[in-house]
């Protein structure tokens, strides 16, 4: 045994090219591997960080015959679901919300607002303390929050005392109740596109009570999100049946807000994880087949390595080594290669890890970088090990074939075959998986780079948003128009500032605002049928602000004001829609039904669509008001164009802000730029991931040619030498092997690349799509194909190894198990 393990130790580290390649390729494609398994495993911890999550469930409307899709809930509607299931032991809602935590370093902090019955949905009991009660959503008893581990690290030091201390949320005081344990992350941050929008939900640092609030006596007013636990023996299909029940009589005793409302169920760690599904999965597939070809390549070059020392096998067989002897020192050679590459693996696997992520953090937000673990050396060293194994198998059937008479032979009877026809399809398909992975990656790497440059209707350059957090308790309307001519007065005289507007719902924000519309010249609709657009109420200079094109009309002035004739400018999309094709100015439209009591609104004027509900999606029908006359709740938001960059802009607006009123929590202020990268699920990544495993592929597809061009000639050398007897030049025969290579990878690399694009094609379509003509992608596919056919070059050089005298070698014999 010990003379066994020292004569493989001998032989893998008198061939270092070869062990080198096998450990590296070996290494780099188990890590991509394992990147992906870690990041899953991630995923489902996380989206399984509360209590017996198998039964916690999100509750949507599902608004699609008002062509809004999914949504959230409004107040009334979530009473009414309430009180009429019987499947559910807790059915909470909650509303996202960024709060302001006061003190003498205030800081931003993610939190919901939420009934008491959701936070008993999580089934996690409070670390410290009490979670909220029903009482708490009276306003009378005084505000209270339960924060989260997190949070009472941050700001309170991890201070047991810190129940019954007063913290200002929002310039509100509100005292501590309750403090979370750290795994506890509820709702965990997700991200779903609802009412046409791409809304993410931020793992929350604090929980408060829903109080009462303006928009809680309105059933039109969608903005609660529900989640329950179901009780004990309920199953997932009663209560879906029982929903329907209750949408059925939503839609009878409220068809006008609720005509063609379903309610829809979807359990929470699946709404967690189910957008970064088919990403991931995506790369599971492509690092699986990495793994593949790696294993491919590794037995390929140790098969090679098998039949150049077949003689000298059968000669110490003829000495007296034992066949097991002779295996073991094939396993120690493998098995110290496999060893060496789940060293690599590791590093790779957490690198990849975090790569990967990036890559998801558009849509899987709350999900963090793995760290090491025994589990993660666990599993590098078992794979890396069952690889060798699997690496193994065929020079072991090989070798069983080699008898110590071999070595006294010369006739070549049962000789192994001239050419292994398998070895050809190998390299056939290795060609082609690489040619596919190129072109799907240039595909991705082109798409990105056109997503980036994406024609959103707006320019989001030197555009900051500074959002305005508006106390909670009620706020009168006319207030929050002052703040606002106030605040565009005093930001427009700031240096470096050149246009100044308001909005109440920001471009790309977290929220919007979706209303039904009558046009005067139509007749009535039922209300699902009724025009629909997102509504934002606009002051100041927002138009040009963002370079928005206007197309017909005029932009709103300073004199529409609360006391003039009510006014709107609607999108191109709008006209579109709901115009069919006629000029709508001078046309009025007014919210809701014609008998509503909003006031009627006269078109001046027509701007260009724009993606600034979703930037993924096709522009869709938008009307704009006035600030002052169509504020339909207090939000304030302030959209600031630069003419150049300066280190204390920022600053500067949160010091005028500030001066507006005292009392009002510092403004959020962020880049519209970073916001735009943000929806577009940073693009940049996306094509550093496909430049990375397209490389990965091509490197280890060149490393495969090589292999297997250099195990063909191990094969075909004594035929080589036969031909340099019969007068055949090494240059000759090298060209022979080329063209032939040149051959195969040509044509495989053509069927690579029609196959990803019939796999593209049937793919839905996106916002953009890289062309398949596109210049780029197929030159730097021939350029892959190129490098891998130069690969198979460099193994053809083992054509000058061959000599006239390899016809006095024995020839190793083999049959259909050889292979």
């Amino acid at each position: 045994m010990w003379e066994a393990a020292t004569d493989g130790l001998r032989q893998f580290l008198r061939h270092p090219f070869r062990s080198l390649a096998i450990t590296a390729s070996l290494g780099v494609a188990l890590g991509g591997s394992l990147s992906v398994y870690q990041v899953w495993l991630a995923a489902h911890r996380y989206a399984n960080s509360y209590g017996d999550p198998g039964r916690v469930y999100v509750v949507w409307e599902d608004n699609a015959a008002r062509r809004m899709g999914l949504t959230p809930t409004s107040v009334l509607n979530y009473l009414d679901i309430r009180n009429s299931a019987t499947s559910f032991a807790e059915l909470g809602a909650f509303t996202d919300e960024v709060f302001t935590v006061g003190g003498p370093e205030a800081e931003k902090a993610d939190g919901v607002r939420c009934t008491a019955s959701f936070l008993r949905t999580g089934g996690v009991g409070p670390m410290l303390g009490r979670l909220l009660e029903a009482s708490d959503e009276n306003e009378s008893q005084g505000a209270v929050v339960v924060i989260g581990a997190a949070l009472w690290r941050r700001r309170f030091g991890n201070d047991p005392g810190v129940l019954g201390r007063a913290v200002l949320l929002n310039g509100v005081s509100h005292t501590i109740v309750g403090v979370m344990p750290p795994s506890f992350a509820f709702p965990p941050a997700f991200t779903v596109t609802a009412a046409g929008s791409q809304v993410t939900i931020r793992e929350p640092d604090l929980w408060v009570p829903l109080t009462p609030g303006p928009l809680h006596g309105r059933r039109e007013a969608r903005f609660l999100f529900m989640a329950g636990r179901l009780r004990a023996g309920a199953e997932a299909s009663a209560a879906r049946a029982e929903l329907d029940v209750i949408a059925s009589a939503l839609r009878d005793n409220h068809a006008r807000e609720n005509a063609g409302t379903h309610l829809m169920l979807a359990s929470l760690p699946e709404q967690v994880t189910a957008p970064g599904s088919p990403a991931l999965a995506v790369l599971a597939a492509s690092m699986l087949l990495l793994w593949i070809t790696a294993l491919a390549n590794g037995a390929t070059l140790t098969l090679s390595g098998v039949i150049e020392r077949a003689h000298a096998i059968a000669v110490r067989l003829a000495l007296g080594a034992t066949p097991l002897r002779i295996r073991l020192s094939l396993a120690v050679v493998i098995l110290c290669q496999a060893s060496a590459a789940a060293v690599i693996a590791v590093p790779a696997a957490l690198v990849g890890a975090r790569l990967a992520l990036g890559y998801l953090s558009g849509v899987m937000p709350g999900v963090h970088a793995p760290e090491l673990s025994a589990a993660t050396l666990a599993v590098a060293a078992a794979a890396s090990w069952m690889g060798g194994l699997l690496m193994l198998v065929p020079s072991l059937l090989l070798a069983r074939r080699i008898a110590p008479g071999a070595a006294m032979r010369t006739d070549g009877a049962g000789a192994v075959a001239t050419r292994l026809h398998w070895a050809s399809w190998l390299v056939f398909a290795q060609v082609a998986m690489s040619a596919a992975g190129v072109f799907g990656a240039g595909r991705l790497v082109r798409g990105a780079d056109l997503l980036e440059r994406i024609d959103l209707g707006f320019r989001s350059e030197g555009v900051v948003v500074a959002s305005l957090t508006l106390p909670r308790a009620a706020q009168p309307l006319d207030r929050v128009v002052g703040l606002q001519r106030d605040g565009l007065a005093r930001l427009s005289r700031l240096y470096h500032v050149e246009q100044v507007a308001s909005v109440d719902h920001a471009p790309l924000g977290d929220s919007v605002a979706i209303a039904t519309f009558t046009v005067e010249t139509t007749p009535d609709r039922p209300d699902q049928d009724r025009p629909r657009a997102v509504v934002r109420a606009v002051g100041g200079a927002y138009f040009d602000a963002l370079q928005v094109v206007r197309t017909a009309g005029r932009v709103f002035t300073g004199a529409d004001g609360e006391a003039t004739t009510h006014v709107a400018i609607v999108n191109e999309r709008f006209a579109e829609l709901y115009f069919d094709g006629t000029d709508p100015v001078e046309h009025r439209v007014k919210r809701g039904r014609r008998g509503s009591a909003a006031p009627w609104m006269t078109i001046v004027g027509v701007v260009r669509s724009s993606r600034a509900a979703a930037p993924g999606q096709e522009p869709g029908a938008e009307v704009f008001v006035p600030y002052a006359q169509g504020l339909q709740e207090p939000s304030l938001n302030f959209v600031i164009k630069s003419s150049g960059s300066s280190p204390t802009l920022a600053r500067d607006i949160q010091a005028t802000l500030k001066s507006l009123d005292a009392s009002l929590p510092p403004a959020h202020i962020v880049g519209l730029d970073d916001v735009v990268a943000a929806h577009l699920g940073h693009p940049e990544q996306h094509a550093r991931i496909g430049v990375m495993v397209a490389g990965v592929a091509i490197l280890l597809t060149a490393f495969g040619l090589y292999a297997t061009t250099v195990l063909a000639m191990a094969i075909r050398r004594r035929d080589l030498a036969m031909r340099l007897c019969l007068g055949a030049t090494w240059r000759s025969l090298q060209a022979d092997v080329l063209s032939g290579i040149a051959t195969r990878s040509l044509t495989a690399g053509a069927v690579g690349a029609t196959c990803t694009l019939a796999a593209i094609r049937s793919l839905p379509a996106g916002a953009v799509d890289a062309r398949s003509t596109d210049p780029l992608i197929w030159v730097v596919s021939v350029l892959a194909v190129m490098l891998v056919m130069a690969a198979a070059g460099l193994g053809a050089l083992r054509a000058y190894q061959a000599q006239p005298a390899d016809l006095l070698r024995p020839r190793v014999p083999s049959g259909p198990t050889a292979l």
